[in-house]
């Protein structure tokens, strides 16, 4: 059997694989990155430059999430600046901060991973790393700073504590529930009626409520304290986001699916579809003492999948705890069958390499989604070449939602303090007060192309000076042309066997259909 540590070190390496090959954010992750970008740079005692200030967003949210990365990277802002002096944006400040929040959610699976080869079995760790790392879903947004994957690593931990029978878990999840993810408290709850309902014994159903409720104070006055002093009244955001979204009906606004969305969509889909996802039924029946907790965690994952089905908006995001549990039913169950099903393990194990192949192709894909992190670095790249020739002249950049929404963050600026002629100031400016503005501007970021017949008119003359591309589907005839192409298959065998990925690119980028999703636009009268 594979070293387990090996396997650690693989799904660390995932992780990091899918943070450099996709390095930019869409507008789910921005509150927490924009609000990381803050911290780091503008400390926490003057938060009148603070994004949230301008762009508060339809709900507060906590702050929490990005205070502990922030503070965890401060200390070394200085050792990081000069280190990285040579860049021209703070993009590096980005990509240490998602890869600080990939080491934890990887460390909370691997502790995970640890307490199952100890308490059950290292066949069972064995599958449930192997499985864990054909999760796309988990892997590729361990480290993307969404609410529910900043919770996770704490969801994990509770796992783990969980599964060595400490009740101190339920103080975790409940904490983390007040604090980051309202929907992680619904899940401590069933768990806990389970636990109870399972052992019977007053002294336990004691334990678990006083954990609860040390939790859920604590993390109601870390929250209130925190928060309130970042949004500057009196706030606990997971509070007002469960009225708003649960006791209001809100969420709606952003879509309403069916109640079975969750069990034939978004649970499958984060399996990859898997076949192997059946097992957790025969797994709840499996007769051992020592998987009583892991049985409980899946008994309660499922309940709570069949509650939340009843919020009428979904997204996987909101099921992703269930994920680990599921993962450890699955593994117990292959970790048991007898030596004479070795054929079947062997079947699963190309299984899941094929399905560890599905996920890094979804990783070459989803990386071109994000023009609006694409458009600004090629405008950034024009802007520097730019400040070598040019006279000290200030300069207005606006980037429209679109922009904003799909990777544009304030770590991919440019630092006017590494400029030598250009002050850029960058405008994300939505409302109405847009056309007030808008003949300060020197360069725009625009999904709109002027040259379109349905084109608006925007006020003064603009040259289109660059198309950023996107995804826009799956090109299967190139697909079918190269499988069918043994000079081509050749050739890719032969530069893997060297690590030159060049050419390897260039055709699997052949695979994806594009459109033009970005325009970059300069004020002609631009000098």
């Amino acid at each position: 059997m594979i070293n387990l540590k090996l396997l650690d070190l693989a799904l660390l390496f995932l992780i990091g694989l899918h943070l450099f090959i996709s390095p930019f954010t869409k507008v789910e992750e921005s509150f927490n990155i924009q609000a990381c970008h803050d911290m780091i740079v503008y400390g926490f005692d003057d938060l009148s430059h603070y994004d949230h200030t301008q762009f508060p967003g339809a709900i507060q949210r906590s702050f929490w999430g990005a205070g502990l990365l922030s503070i965890a990277i401060r200390p070394f802002k200085g050792l990081l600046s000069s280190f990285f002096a040579n860049w021209p944006t703070r993009l590096f400040y980005q990509y240490l901060v998602r890869g600080l929040l990939g080491l934890f959610n990887g460390l909370g699976l691997i502790r995970i991973r640890r307490v199952l080869s100890r308490n059950i079995s290292k066949e069972t760790a064995f599958w449930y790393m192997i499985l864990q790392m054909c999760q796309f879903h988990i892997v590729y947004y361990s480290s993307r700073t969404l609410p529910n994957f900043i919770a996770l690593p704490l969801v994990s931990n509770a796992f783990a504590l969980y599964l060595t029978h400490e009740n101190v878990s339920f103080a975790v999840l409940a904490f983390s529930g007040v604090v980051l993810r309202g929907e992680i408290g619904v899940f401590a709850v069933i768990l806990a009626i389970v636990s109870v309902l399972q052992t019977h014994n007053f002294d336990n159903f004691l334990h678990i409520f006083k954990n609860g409720v040390v939790g859920t104070l604590a993390g109601a006055i870390c929250s209130y304290v925190f928060d309130s002093y970042f949004w500057g009244y009196k706030v606990i955001p997971e509070i007002n986001s469960f009225v708003f979204n649960v006791l209001e009906g809100q969420s709606s606004i952003w879509g309403v699916e069916p109640w079975y969305a969750y069990l034939m969509k978004y649970l499958p889909n984060l399996f990859n579809k898997s076949p192997l996802l059946i097992l957790v039924i025969p797994g709840l029946f499996l007769k051992n003492d020592k998987l009583k907790n892991s049985k409980s965690l899946t008994l309660s994952s499922l309940l709570y999948l069949a509650i939340i089905a009843f919020q009428p908006h979904k997204e996987w995001r909101f099921i992703v705890y269930i994920v680990p549990p599921l993962v450890i039913t699955i593994s117990t169950v292959l970790a048991q069958l007898p030596r004479r099903f070795t054929i079947v393990k062997v079947a699963v194990f190309l299984l899941s390499f094929g399905s560890l192949l599905i996920s890094l192709s979804f990783l070459f894909i989803s990386s071109y989604n994000y023009p609006g992190g694409e458009a600004l670095q090629h405008l950034n790249e024009k802007l520097l070449l730019l400040d070598q020739s040019s006279l000290p002249v200030d300069i207005k950049v606006h980037m429209d939602v679109p922009a904003c929404m799909t990777g544009v963050t304030l770590f991919g600026y440019l630092d006017n303090s590494k400029l030598n002629n250009l002050r850029i100031v960058y405008d994300k400016t939505e409302d109405e007060s847009l056309d007030t503005i808008w003949d300060s501007f020197n360069y725009v970021i625009s999904e709109i192309d002027l040259d379109s017949s349905t084109a608006p008119k925007w006020e003064g003359d603009w040259l289109k000076i660059d198309v950023v591309q996107g995804y826009n589907g799956i090109n299967k005839q190139s697909i079918k042309n190269t499988i069918f192409n043994y000079g081509i298959l050749k050739r890719m065998i032969r530069d893997a066997t060297k690590l030159d990925v060049g050419f390897i690119r260039t055709v699997f980028r052949s695979f994806i259909k594009f459109d033009d999703k970005l325009f970059i636009y300069e004020r002609s009268s631009q000098t």
